[in-house]
């Protein structure tokens, strides 16, 4: 059987198959997007797409490629693509396929800069989306000219001041700026960083001006799965009468959260929000920021040190295994959710979600890829909730120590090789990946963990170095004493074992 490739061709050929559909080049052009890569394409793309089905938002996204100069395969489809939703959501399985339309042009910013410059020129488009990674949205000082710029921030400042010049610097005529890349209030750093571009470029005063009035740049927070591609030879079925091949097909998993701090304008420019209540548009985005790092990366990070010791390989392994399903949830609903519950009413909700993005069995994630710069996640995702814990309930979280004892496991290294420290499982080697592996690794090569002097002193030591923890975590009374005692438990009695032993009781460890 001869499969054909999607384009426009074969959806006009096969309308009983696709159902009503439209064609972005009918509508106005109203989002520039920089970034072609899944996330957008699996959720700003999608949500726009699908409010313009239901005929709210009408309007259609130009995309901004900068990493090559290659579109092929968005031309040969007509910027057309597919969605394939799986996964697990209120206890059901979800297995859905999505047409995705909203794309009218895909630009590269190297050989297409002048056509993206004449984007700005366009009334109808006022809203700029970005996802060029946590290592795009950064300042490094630029000339602009009339080339391209090398970086985002760059690259918007030169497009607002086209903008600013062909509308005279007309208040009206300001952009609504969405980055959706994982900085805290990324909204507010790629403004600062706009302004400082003016800054060294010498523009002129009222262009920073206009910028900082006319313009309004949102802090959001964006929370899906998106792996990219999932079919083989990327041939999709779509149904029983019709595959065809998608070079461009994504999948992602049902859960879908995009949290923008806006007020009521705002909320009325980005009418696709009304055709999704996963889309929220509220004056603080803070304890949708806080459940999430908490919460989702929280637990992730916390469990995967004694998961994978004890044999598990995927995050799916962990919820499938009756112990550490256990585990995860006592961690969650027992540890992490009374040190937030103040600022997090919701968590609870949030937390269902949780449990059934980790089982979902359509998307596996390898636990030494949950393992890359663990001390850095657990820094920021983990050390909070052990002391606010311990802060508001004057003893330490002791399921969640475990998890950090188990980090420090771990981290033992078991020899050298090629110059880098090596860890064993079952006598099989595994490596890290940590930007502070030689220092945490250099501090436990000779480590007897039965040895509580030796133990207690190497744990302090890397507690107390502030360029990996926070110095609130070190300063907690006997943390490195109790991480110590812990650390002696795990060798002597076992990972499973002791997980056990605190699950099945309320245990908590002696601090003396």
């Amino acid at each position: 059987m001869k499969h054909l490739l999607l384009n426009l061709d074969l959806i006009a050929k096969n309308p009983d198959n696709f159902g009503p559909t439209y064609l972005a080049s009918d509508l106005p052009e109203k989002v520039i997007q920089f970034g072609t890569g899944v996330l957008l394409r699996g959720l700003a793309d999608y949500l726009i797409d699908k409010a313009n089905k239901a005929n709210v938002f009408n309007g259609s996204v130009v995309v901004v490629k900068s990493t090559s100069n290659v579109i092929t395969e968005f031309q040969q489809q007509d910027n057309v693509y597919t969605l394939l939703e799986q996964g697990i959501h209120l206890g059901q399985t979800i297995d859905q396929k999505h047409l995705i339309n909203c794309i009218s042009r895909v630009l590269t910013s190297q050989a297409e800069w002048q056509a993206i410059l004449k984007c700005a020129e366009k009334e109808s488009i006022e809203i700029v989306i970005s996802n060029t990674t946590e290592a795009g949205l950064i300042y490094e000082e630029e000339e602009l000219s009339e080339h391209a710029p090398k970086n985002f921030p760059a690259k918007l400042t030169a497009y607002l001041l086209h903008r600013y010049k062909t509308f005279n610097g007309s208040s009206t005529k300001g952009m609504l700026i969405l980055p959706t890349e994982l900085r805290n209030n990324n909204g507010h750093l790629l403004k600062e960083f706009v302004l400082q571009h003016a800054q060294h470029n010498k523009l002129p005063t009222d262009f920073s001006a206009w910028v900082s009035a006319s313009c309004n740049f949102c802090n959001t927070l964006v929370d899906r799965i998106v792996p990219g591609k999932s079919e083989k030879d990327d041939l999709v079925v779509w149904n029983d009468r019709l595959s065809y091949f998608d070079h461009l097909h994504i999948k992602a998993e049902p859960f879908l959260l995009w949290a923008i701090e806006g007020n009521k304008l705002i909320r009325e420019k980005l009418s696709f929000a009304q055709i999704d209540e996963r889309v929220l548009i509220t004056e603080n985005i803070e304890a949708y920021k806080e459940q999430k790092l908490r919460i989702l990366n929280g637990s992730n990070s916390i469990v995967v040190s004694p998961a994978y010791l004890a044999g598990c390989d995927t995050l799916i392994d962990t919820m499938a295994d009756p112990l550490f399903a256990a585990y995860t949830k006592k961690i969650i609903y027992a540890e992490i959710i009374p040190a937030i519950i103040d600022i997090c009413p919701d968590a609870h909700v949030f937390t269902k979600d949780v449990l059934d993005r980790f089982c979902n069995p359509f998307i596996q994630y390898q636990l030494l890829n949950i393992s890359l710069q663990s001390s850095s996640k657990i820094n920021s995702r983990t050390t909070s909730t052990i002391i606010k814990f311990y802060r508001t309930f004057g003893k330490f979280p002791p399921l969640t120590l475990i998890g950090l004892a188990s980090f420090f496991l771990f981290y033992t290294p078991q020899g050298v090789k090629d110059g880098c420290y090596y860890g064993l499982r079952n006598n099989v080697i595994y490596n890290y990946r940590d930007e502070h592996t030689e220092f945490i690794c250099g501090m436990l090569e000779h480590i007897n963990w039965l040895d509580s002097g030796l133990a207690v002193n190497a744990i302090d030591q890397i507690l107390s170095n502030h360029q990996i923890f926070s110095s609130e975590l070190s300063d907690l009374p006997k943390i490195a004493e109790v991480l110590a005692k812990f650390c002696m438990i795990l060798k002597r009695d076992g990972i499973r074992e002791t997980i056990s032993a605190y699950l099945d009781t309320n245990n908590e460890i002696c601090y003396n």
